[in-house]
């Protein structure tokens, strides 16, 4: 004997009854919404209940707040990104590899030796606390 499997899909993506038989009706949100930058650890999202702490009860408001945590959930991925990469890892991630593919290969391995002393300098710092007091340190 198997167990029948509640279906609790309501046509939009992400948005889910929490009981398909109760009354009134209500929704959940799940999502996942990619990787963390740092950790490569999968982000997923699920609320039983909307910022004001009472239950979702309409499709309606369940797609406003699933639009605002989608919202919410990108800024947040990008400022931990941005604010607390490492310059050596930037140069290793961004930075050469693009390099590497727009400059011959003559150019790059005349420029290579520079790139990673600027890379030892600046390596262990976030992007965010790089000044320019400290490149024209380095520059003099």
């Amino acid at each position: 004997m198997t167990k029948k499997k509640i279906d609790r899909t309501t046509g939009y993506n992400s948005i889910y009854l929490y009981g398909p038989s109760a009354t009134p009706k209500r929704y959940f949100i799940h999502f996942r919404f990619g990787k963390n930058p740092k950790t490569g650890k999968g982000i997923t999202i699920k609320r039983m209940v909307a910022k004001d702490v009472k239950p979702i009860y309409s499709l309606k408001e369940a797609q406003q707040f699933l639009k605002e945590l989608k919202e919410e959930a990108e800024k947040d991925v990008k400022l931990s990104y941005d604010n607390y990469m490492l310059y050596s890892d930037f140069m290793d991630e961004v930075y050469i590899p693009f390099y590497k593919t727009d400059v011959e290969k003559s150019t790059f391995s005349v420029r290579e030796k520079t790139l990673e002393s600027i890379k030892e300098r600046f390596g262990n710092k976030a992007l965010k606390d790089i000044t320019a007091h400290y490149t024209q340190e380095f520059r003099t």
